[in-house]
C-alpha cells in the first residue's frame, strides 16, 4: 500500500506550527536570543536532575487513546488520555522501575518493570529481574505474567511481544522453568491472552538460548543458542508450518568463545532472517540468511554493527531499516512506506531538531513523535499524516527555562598517539568562554558513546558555572570498527589519556583553566574518575565516581561467577578490554590508592547488579588506609541505572558541594 503524504504537507506544516507554539518552542527560541539583562532566574539543580515529567508515550492500535508514565515525587503514575486530550484517569505504580510500555490491544497495556533481587537458583549475586504485567485500561486490573505458575518465578527473561493468533491478541514472554527433581533448567516460551485465560506453551528451549524470533502470528521462526561446553554458536530455523509443533533445523554454526551470532529478527520477508556476524576482533556486520544458511551481501554500508541497529516494521515485523548511532540517533528506513512517513515528519520540524517516531498505531500514518533540540529538552506530539493533524502532548522538563539549556558543541582533538577523538563541549550560560572551570565526564560502557542530546547531569554542571567535556574516547561506538578495537587492552591506559588529552587541548585554546579541572563519571566513567585520581597524575583537582569499577581482579571474579563459566563471551569481552592479566593490579585504582593525589567522592548503591557495591567499598577502604582525602556515600536502594530519584537528587547535590569545595566555579 502506498500513502500519498505530500498532499497533507501544507496542512501538516500549519498544524505543526501551532503545535510547536503550544509547546512553547517559538517563545523558547525568542527567549534564547534575549540579552543578559532579560535572563531567567537560574533554576535549582533539582529542576534538571529529576526524572522527566512524562515518558514512555504509546498509542493504541486503533489510535483512539494514549498512555504514558508521569513522575510525582518518587512515584510513577500511569496515565491515560483519549486522542483528543481528554483525561481518562491514572494508576499509581509506586516506585516501580518502568522499562517499557506498549498497547497490546486497544484495551490492554503491556508494562515491563525491573526489580533488584536475589534468586538463589540463578546466581549468588543480585540480579536485575524483569517483570511483565497486563493492565486493563478500563478496569485497571493488573495481571503479572508467570505469577502463580508452578516452578516459575514471576519474571521474564526475554521474547516480550504481541502476536495475533486466529484473530486473538496474545502477549509472548519466556521465563526459566526450574525442574528441581532433576536439577535442570529450561526456557519455555508462552503466550498469554490479553483478556484473561490460560497461558499457551509455544515451545520449550534450552537456557543456552540467546535469541528467539516469532512471526506476527506467533509461529516460531528461529532461535540461536550458545553451547558453552563446545564454545559453539548455533542458529536453528523452524521448518514446520503455523499451527504445528516446531521442527528445528540447524542452518549455521560458528565456533568461538567471543560474541559471534546475533539473531536480530526477520529479514525483509518471512522467508529470511536478519543476523549479525562478528569477526574475531568483535566487529559486526548485518546479513540476511535464508533457510539453507546462505548469507546475503552486507545489508548496510556502516563500518561496524555497533554503530547502527535494526529497525523492524511495527506490524509485519520485517526488517525495515537501520538506526544510526551518531551525534543524534538517526532512523533510516528502506521500507518505502515508513521512509515516506519518517521523511515527512522530519521535514516539518526545524533542521536542528532530533526527531523520531516513538509509537505507531495499526495505521502507521498515526504516530507519536519525540522531538528534542538545543531549545527543547524533549517534547511529544501526536501526528496523523492521513489528515495533517498535529497535537502537542507534553514536555519532558517543562520547568527548565530555555536560556539555561546549554548547547553541546561537537569538537575534535588529537590524542597523544595521533588518534582523532570526537567530543562534546558544553559551556555554562551567561559566562565568558575563557579560563573556565572544567568537569570531564566520560561515558559508561565503555563500548557505548555520548550523544548530542539532553543530559541532566551536564545541565546541572553548566548551570553551576562549569564547562563539561564528554569525550568519545577510543573504544566508543559510532566511529567504526577500528576505533572500537583501538580500545582493546587500553583500559586505564590510552582510554584514560584520551580524556586528559582533551583537557590539554581546551587549556591550549584558552577555554579552560588548567588549575580548575575535575572528573566525574558513572560505571566505566566511574572507573575513569578513580583512575584519573590515581593513574593519570596531576590533571584533576577532584574526582567523583558513581558505581565505578575500582579493582579489575575482583571485578573479573564477579563476572566469572555471575556468568557461570570462565570463558563465556561476556568474560572474553572484558578480558579483551583489560589487556594482559599481569597488568590488572597496576590499572586498578583500589590497588593504587596510595598514589591518589586529589580528593575523591564515591557513590555506590547496594542494589547495583552490574558493578557490585563491593567495588565502591573496596576503593573507600583503600583510600582510608592510605590516609587520603575521600568521601564515600552508600545508598541502600540505588541500582546501576540510578533509578531511585531521591538518591540521584542527593547525589548531584553532594557532587556540586564537593566541586564547590575542591574545584570551585
Amino acid at each position: 500500500m502506498t500513502y500519498t503524504l505530500s498532499r497533507r504537507k501544507t496542512v501538516l506544516s500549519a498544524c505543526m506550527a501551532g503545535a510547536l507554539a503550544l509547546a512553547g518552542r517559538a517563545k523558547a527560541q525568542s527567549a534564547a536570543a534575549q540579552s543578559d539583562t532579560a535572563r531567567s532566574p537560574r533554576p535549582s539543580f533539582e529542576t534538571f536532575i529529576k526524572n522527566p515529567y512524562t515518558e514512555f508515550f504509546c498509542i493504541s492500535p486503533n489510535a483512539d487513546k494514549i498512555a504514558f508514565v508521569m513522575q510525582k515525587g518518587d512515584n510513577k503514575i500511569l496515565a491515560f488520555m483519549d486522542i483528543d486530550g481528554g483525561n481518562k484517569g491514572t494508576m499509581n505504580m509506586g516506585t516501580a522501575k518502568v522499562r517499557r510500555l506498549i498497547f497490546a490491544d486497544n484495551d490492554t497495556l503491556l508494562l515491563e518493570n525491573s526489580s533488584t533481587t536475589s534468586l538463589r537458583e540463578f546466581t549468588a549475586n543480585k540480579i536485575e529481574a524483569f517483570l511483565a504485567h497486563l493492565i486493563n485500561v478500563k478496569t485497571r486490573k493488573m495481571t503479572t505474567l508467570f505469577d502463580g505458575m508452578e516452578n516459575f518465578y514471576p519474571i521474564v527473561v526475554g521474547d516480550l511481544g504481541v502476536i495475533k493468533v486466529n484473530g486473538e491478541t496474545r502477549v509472548t514472554a519466556s521465563s526459566i522453568l526450574m525442574d528441581h527433581d532433576h536439577g535442570v533448567y529450561y526456557r519455555p516460551l508462552y503466550s498469554f491472552p490479553t483478556k484473561g485465560g490460560v497461558a499457551h506453551l509455544i515451545t520449550t528451549l534450552s537456557v543456552e538460548t540467546t535469541d528467539v524470533v516469532l512471526k506476527p502470528d506467533g509461529t516460531p521462526a528461529a532461535y540461536a543458542e550458545y553451547d558453552a561446553v563446545n564454545l559453539q554458536w548455533r542458529l536453528f530455523i523452524n521448518t514446520n508450518a503455523a499451527g504445528s509443533a516446531p521442527r528445528w533445523k540447524l542452518i549455521y554454526t560458528a565456533k568461538t568463545n567471543t560474541f559471534k551470532i546475533d539473531l536480530a529478527g526477520l529479514g525483509r520477508t518471512d522467508e529470511t532472517l536478519s543476523i549479525v556476524l562478528y569477526d574475531d576482533k568483535g566487529a559486526g556486520v548485518y546479513y540476511e540468511i535464508d533457510a539453507n544458511g546462505k548469507l546475503s551481501e552486507p545489508l548496510f554500508n556502516g563500518d561496524d554493527a555497533a554503530d547502527y541497529s535494526a529497525l523492524f516494521h511495527p506490524r509485519t515485523r520485517y526488517l525495515a531499516g537501520f538506526r544510526l548511532h551518531k551525534d543524534w540517533v538517526e532512523n533510516h528506513y528502506f521500507d518505502p512506506t515508513l521512509k515516506k512517513i519518517s521523511d515527512a515528519l522530519i521535514s516539518v520540524f526545524d533542521e536542528s531538531d532530533h526527531v523520531y517516531i516513538d509509537s505507531f498505531a495499526d495505521d502507521v500514518r498515526k504516530v507519536i513523535v519525540y522531538a528534542e533540540s538545543n531549545v527543547d529538552a524533549g517534547s511529544y506530539y501526536f501526528i496523523d499524516l492521513s489528515t495533517g493533524r498535529a497535537t502537542f502532548l507534553a514536555k519532558n522538563y517543562p520547568d527548565i527555562p530555555v536560556d539555561w539549556l546549554s548547547h553541546k558543541d561537537i569538537i575534535s582533538y588529537t590524542a597523544g598517539d595521533g588518534l582523532a577523538i570526537s567530543a562534546y563541549l558544553s559551556l555554562p550560560p551567561y559566562v565568558t568562554a575563557k579560563a573556565l572551570p572544567l568537569v570531564v565526564m566520560p561515558h559508561g560502557g565503555p563500548r557505548a558513546r555520548d550523544y548530542a542530546d539532553f543530559d541532566a547531569q551536564v545541565q546541572c554542571l553548566t548551570a553551576a558555572g562549569y564547562a563539561v567535556l564528554q569525550p568519545n574516547f577510543r573504544g566508543s561506538i559510532g566511529y567504526g570498527a577500528s576505533f572500537v578495537q583501538a580500545g582493546n587492552g587500553e583500559w586505564g591506559r590510552k582510554m584514560q589519556t584520551d580524556l586528559s588529552d582533551g583537557v590539554r587541548y581546551l587549556v591550549g585554546k584558552g577555554l579552560v583553566d588548567a588549575k580548575r579541572v575535575s572528573i566525574m563519571g558513572a560505571s566505566y566513567g566511574g572507573y575513569a574518575a578513580l583512575a584519573g585520581a590515581t593513574l593519570d597524575r596531576g590533571v584533576y583537582n577532584a574526582a567523583i565516581a558513581i558505581a565505578g569499577v575500582s579493582d579489575l581482579i575482583t571485578m573479573m571474579e564477579f563476572e566469572q561467577a555471575n556468568n557461570n563459566w570462565q570463558n563465556n563471551p561476556e568474560v572474553s569481552y572484558w578480558k579483551d578490554l583489560y589487556g594482559p592479566r599481569d597488568s590488572w593490579a597496576a590499572i586498578s585504582p583500589a590497588r593504587q590508592a596510595a598514589n591518589a593525589y586529589c580528593p575523591v567522592l564515591i557513590f555506590h548503591g547496594r542494589d547495583d547488579s552490574i558493578v557490585p557495591f563491593e567495588q565502591g567499598q573496596r576503593m573507600a577502604n583503600a583510600l582510608r588506609d592510605a590516609g587520603k582525602t575521600y568521601e564515600f556515600v552508600p545508598y541502600e536502594r540505588q541500582d546501576h541505572n540510578e533509578s531511585n530519584q531521591a538518591d540521584r537528587v542527593d547525589m548531584i547535590k553532594r557532587s556540586l558541594d564537593f566541586l564547590a569545595k575542591y574545584n570551585p566555579a
